[in-house]
């Protein structure tokens, strides 16, 4: 859809296509074929100039909106960009389990049961 530029617009006015298209098969006996060649072929500019110019500016593509936008750059100085990484310190790390339940074991109340 972004390669022929069709928008919202457009697609809302499908039903004045199709409204042109009929007056066109019952005015001019055209069929599709030849009423899209006079719109959007090569006989297009012939017959929007000579031909109910009004009502062409309700079919879709026919809103002269023309939208271009082109980015360029010159680089006119050779940049030279060197980024220095200092590796990261290695760091020592000590790392242990401290037994922080074994004091629970003493108490009586933790141990399983026992038979008399």
């Amino acid at each position: 859809m972004q390669s022929i530029n069709l928008h919202l617009n457009d697609f809302l006015r499908i039903g004045d296509l199709i409204e042109h298209a009929n007056y066109h098969a019952d005015e001019l006996g055209d069929d599709w074929f030849s009423f899209f060649q006079k719109h959007y072929g090569e006989d297009s500019q012939e017959h929007i100039q000579n031909h109910h110019k009004k009502e062409h500016q309700k079919l879709p593509k026919h809103d002269h909106i023309c939208s271009t936008s082109i980015a360029a750059f010159v680089l006119t100085k050779k940049v030279n960009i060197s980024l220095k990484v200092d590796p990261s310190p290695s760091v020592n790390t000590i790392f242990f389990y401290q037994d922080l339940y074994s004091s629970i074991r003493s108490v009586d109340i933790f141990q399983p049961p026992k038979f008399a």
